[in-house]
């Protein structure tokens, strides 16, 4: 018997070895943004040299799928001669190619260029109605027929979307759009602009996604907005986890809220306020007896700060600072120059108020001294010039405030006051927004 050597381990060993390696090949995104880089390079040789006739010859000389992509040659400071000549020969090719019709959808969806890459849109559409209907779009034709011969496409999917109940995921999907576009984007802001409390609160994670990401104008809009058409209660997250770490009150960061109408700007810091105040004292008091107290001071309240890990309250007025502290039950109180010099840097400087300790705010020779110096017939308050909750303590508070720092404390005044200066009696937003 004659054996013939056979190396079957090595060969399955070269084998195996080809087989691991993997040769990748450029991606389709990839090879298309460098087409369309190449593009790009040749186009702006022909604007610098001002050569139209030259860019015309190009133009006529490429391929179908680099004329496909001519969309994303626009730029916004590209001369409106320029703009002109790219969107004619666009809108001639879009007669031409029917399978043009969805690359010129989506670049009008990145780019929001309705003069140009619209036009070609519709152009492409008409000219080749039937086939679209047919084989391109073949559902919803009518929506898609009502869509495409819009001249704002965007005020369009709006008001379909709020046609349609307020369901956006279905006229994206269905219109081919996704929030990441930049014509996305736009009808979702739009939408947050105008819409009810129900897509608020529907879409929350994608308010914050949009809010987050945006610039500070459409930000205050979008404050606007959400204060305007919604019960803040409704949407907590939005209006105390969103909004009120980026912008605190107009009474403190005035800039922050300059485009927010006064109506508006003012019933989110009296309920800011308030809920703050009622949060930071419910936890140890059920009568909240000391809330009621404060609250009745929001009309004349700027900011408030809640630190050492909600044992310490610091109450912004426009004379002085209140720092209520709980366990003890002791108020002290700075003069607001005095605090805004010596301890507003550190809260500047400071990401999470929560673990800011209280005693890096306790100086006692910086804390208002005059009238807190009677305890012995039980008047006031101690030598070491804090307030204290004990007894009738709302009545010495008040006398304190009235006769040291001439603050009005009667209740009712207040109220009339808060009425008459934001003239919010019978208001509806002041209504739904009461704390």
């Amino acid at each position: 018997m004659k054996f013939e050597y056979q190396p079957f381990q090595l060969k399955q060993t070269v084998q195996n070895k080809q087989n691991s390696i993997t040769f990748q090949q450029p991606s389709e995104r990839y090879r298309t943004m460098l087409i369309i880089e190449r593009l790009k390079k040749a186009f702006h040789e022909f604007v610098n040299k001002d050569d139209f006739i030259a860019f015309l010859q190009w133009a006529q000389g490429l391929k179908r799928r680099e004329i496909y992509v001519l969309p994303s040659l626009f730029e916004e400071n590209m001369l409106e001669k320029w703009k002109h000549h790219l969107g004619n020969f666009i809108v001639d090719q879009a007669k031409k190619y029917k399978r043009m019709f969805r690359h010129l959808l989506n670049a009008y969806y990145h780019t929001n260029n309705t003069r140009w890459i619209w036009e070609a849109v519709q152009t492409c559409y008409v000219s080749h109605q039937e086939f679209h209907e047919k084989f391109t779009i073949n559902t919803d034709v009518e929506k898609w027929n009502s869509f495409l011969e819009a001249s704002d496409p965007n005020a369009w999917l709006v008001n379909a979307i709020k046609n349609e109940n307020n369901d956006y995921a279905t006229i994206f999907k269905r219109h081919w759009l996704t929030e990441s576009t930049k014509v996305g984007h736009i009808v979702l802001i739009k939408m947050f602009l105008s819409a009810e409390e129900s897509f608020f609160i529907e879409n929350e994670s994608l308010f914050e996604d949009f809010y987050t990401n945006s610039t500070d104008q459409t930000k205050q809009l979008m404050t606007q907005a959400l204060i305007q058409n919604c019960r803040l209660s409704n949407v907590y997250q939005l209006a105390r986890n969103v909004i009120y770490p980026d912008r605190r009150t107009h009474r403190r960061h005035p800039m922050l809220w300059k485009d927010i109408k006064e109506k508006e700007k003012e019933e989110f810091a009296r309920w800011i306020l308030r809920l703050e105040i009622k949060n930071f004292f419910e936890e140890i008091n059920t009568s909240h007896e000391r809330f009621h107290y404060w609250k009745k001071f929001v009309v004349n309240l700027e900011d408030l700060i809640i630190i050492d890990e909600k044992k310490t309250m610091l109450m912004f007025f426009k004379d002085v600072v209140v720092m209520e502290v709980l366990g003890t039950g002791a108020v002290y109180i700075y003069s607001r120059h005095i605090f805004d010099e010596h301890f507003w840097p550190l809260l500047q400087n400071v990401q999470n108020y929560y673990y800011l300790e209280r005693r890096k705010f306790m100086n006692k020779d910086l804390i208002i001294q005059d009238g807190i110096i009677k305890q012995s017939n039980g008047d006031m308050h101690t030598r070491e010039g804090r307030l204290i909750h004990s007894g009738a303590w709302q009545s010495r508070f008040d006398s304190y405030f009235m006769l040291t720092l001439n603050w009005e404390v009667n209740e009712d005044v207040l109220a009339k006051k808060e009425r008459e200066q934001f003239k919010l009696e019978n208001d509806p937003v002041e209504a739904r927004n009461s704390i």
